[in-house]
């Protein structure tokens, strides 16, 4: 089968599945901003695939469909993908059991209180974003220890899993895909979620870093404002204001919150 992949790092396996049942893969699109795409340009170029990061226009899309493309196959790529009218599959990975969970991001979610709805969908793809025929879906279990990290981590090693299955008799799945009733649609969550902010407690902070993980969380500090990907909040009376700093060398700072302090390594501070 002659395919056309659309994404990004995070289900990198998904095109591996590809690869290795010997699908003949036309196109490969990515999303050009810096980091997210690095395994998908590395395991392309390793192939002699040609990766193309602008927006996949309507011209283009037909003429893969003209070249004998059946397949347009979709994983965590942030573009609409216009499908001609010769297009036989249009195929997108999202991250939620839709119906519900439509939208961009919802990661976040799985660890604040919707982790009955963690899961990944193979749905049709359409003009409306998280909204076509539900193929086929599975639940990814969230456990308390689990973070967004962990999160994107079971996706990333059971979304081969499904992507087989599919495949394994395409058009019955494909047939029988069932239209979206109700549901819902999470929003990105607002920046004032992400803030790092000294002024809370140890266990809001500990919240706020395992449900954002490595996408970060922002920092003021020192008058200068920074994305944070990594951080420990510990509760001890340091008997010091919210904001102060308690502790410094080469490699990591610790700032005081309202009952204890926030450990944050260097590396992981990035100035916005």
């Amino acid at each position: 089968m002659k395919l056309a992949y659309f994404g990004n790092d995070m289900f990198s396996s998904c095109f591996d599945v590809f690869v290795e049942r010997g699908h003949q893969i036309c196109a490969v699109y990515v999303n050009p901003i810096e980091g997210i795409a690095a395994n998908m340009l590395a395991k392309a170029t390793r192939l002699g695939l040609t990766v193309r990061t602008g927006l996949p226009l309507p011209e283009e899309m037909k003429a893969l469909v003209d070249e004998g493309v059946t397949l347009f196959f979709s994983a965590e790529y942030q573009h609409k993908i216009p499908t001609p009218s010769g297009l036989r599959y249009g195929v997108n990975l999202h991250t939620s059991l839709l119906p519900e969970g439509r939208g961009a991001t919802p990661l976040p979610y799985f660890t604040h209180g919707q982790h009955q709805h963690s899961g990944l969908t193979l749905h049709k793809l359409t003009p409306q974003f998280d909204c076509g025929d539900i193929i086929i879906n599975t639940a990814v279990g969230v456990e308390e220890h689990d973070t967004l990290n962990s999160l994107m981590v079971k996706m990333h090693l059971q979304a081969p899993e499904l992507v087989e299955q599919f495949l394994r008799d395409i058009d019955f799945y494909y047939t029988n895909a069932q239209p979206q009733m109700g549901g819902s649609y999470w929003p990105v969550p607002d920046i004032t979620e992400r803030l790092l902010d000294p002024d809370l407690t140890t266990v809001e902070l500990q919240q706020r870093i395992k449900r954002f993980g490595h996408f970060g969380l922002f920092l003021k500090f020192e008058d200068r404002f920074w994305r944070v990907i990594h951080a420990e909040a510990v509760p001890y009376d340091a008997e010091k204001s919210p904001g102060e700093l308690l502790f410094e060398h080469s490699e990591m700072l610790a700032i005081s919150n309202r009952d204890g302090f926030i450990c944050i390594p260097k590396y992981c501070l990035v100035e916005l």
